[in-house]
């Protein structure tokens, strides 16, 4: 097969360079090994917004019975602290609107954190097991949320998009890339530029005739996809792929390591003559097997060549891997 050689990545100094990084954003980066532009759309999503999930806010009393986990999108419009009466605690309330109706998510511990977390405008998608109020209204609990638009933000308005098919990435992050702005909203944004203006950094490391006969699409599409799938089938057919990269690279590398110690590590070199193995021979109640001389015949080979031996004996209960390995013994 021919091989050819994958782009190099793109040195450190140009991550700063994609649109939305910037220098602080490039040093938060690189504390967590994302240091080109070549790892950054590498970076791939840690799963995605589920579509079977995602429902209406007037509908989510109909879900409350089924004591199950559902999502909705929605834009913040009011935030608001109250102190509990018998705790003395700081509860945080959060009301969220769609086109169908208006929803409370409450957070009953951080409230130093939640109070500057939200700005009202932005949209966010808000997962929970949805509970009733004190006034049979429905309300999230604790609820997890992604942010998906900032309120003047130039891009997709997501929301909308996903009811028209959108599948959107959801992306690591901590509290270190949090504070520069690299939540999972922020890597969307990054990597969307990033794809958009440096997909050619990516290279195809397989040969045509390979992807053909595996029936694989191109790195390309699979690193655009895997972050922006154009449909449910594009994201399985890249999630493919990739995975067939990560495994045929491995495979790779061990047959070259395999490769290097057999031409460069020395073993011991064995007398494969054994007459405590030929009496043993001698003495059991059956013939070897074909099979059985066969393997015999190649551990012999490997014992008197000079090289390490490195071999997995496999067969079905009863095939007689005991006495071949107890006359490799002898």
């Amino acid at each position: 097969m021919k091989r050819t050689e994958p782009t190099l990545p793109q040195k450190n100094s140009e991550l700063q360079f994609v649109k939305g990084v910037g220098p602080k954003r490039a040093a938060a980066l690189d504390s967590v090994e994302i240091r080109s532009i070549r790892d950054l759309l590498y970076n791939f999503p840690r799963g995605y917004l589920d579509r079977s999930t995602i429902i209406r806010i007037a509908d989510v009393r109909k879900f409350i019975e089924k004591g199950e986990p559902v999502t909705v999108i929605g834009e913040v419009f009011r935030q608001e602290a109250r102190r509990s009466k018998r705790t003395r605690k700081v509860i945080f309330f959060l009301a969220l609107k769609d086109e169908s109706g208006y929803l409370t998510c409450i957070w009953f511990e951080g409230y130093q954190w939640y109070k500057d977390a939200f700005e009202n405008g932005e949209v966010l998608a808000v997962s929970a097991v949805p509970t009733l109020d004190k006034l049979g209204r429905p309300q999230f609990v604790h609820p997890q949320f992604d942010r998906l638009k900032g309120v003047e933000e130039d891009e997709p308005d997501w929301g909308k998009m996903f009811n028209t098919g959108a599948i959107i990435p959801k992306y690591r992050s901590s509290v270190e890339l949090g504070k520069v702005g690299l939540d999972s909203r922020g890597f969307r944004r990054i990597i969307r530029n990033a794809v958009a203006s440096h997909l050619h950094v990516i290279e195809e490391s397989l040969t045509e005739d390979l992807l053909r006969r595996q029936r694989l699409p191109q790195l390309k599409y699979a690193i655009k996809n895997i972050h922006f799938p154009e449909s449910e089938q594009a994201l399985a057919d890249v999630r493919r792929r990739l995975k067939f990269d990560e495994l045929f690279y491995l495979q790779i590398l061990l047959a070259l390591k395999r490769h290097q110690t057999k031409s460069n590590v020395k073993g011991l070199r064995f007398k494969t003559q054994s007459a405590r193995a030929d009496t043993l021979r001698t003495t059991l109640p059956f013939e070897l097997t074909a099979a059985q001389r066969r393997v015999l015949d190649e551990i012999a080979g490997d014992l008197s060549s000079g090289k390490p031996m490195n071999r997995l004996l496999q067969g079905d209960v009863g095939s007689g891997k005991t006495v071949v390995a107890v006359l490799t013994a002898l």
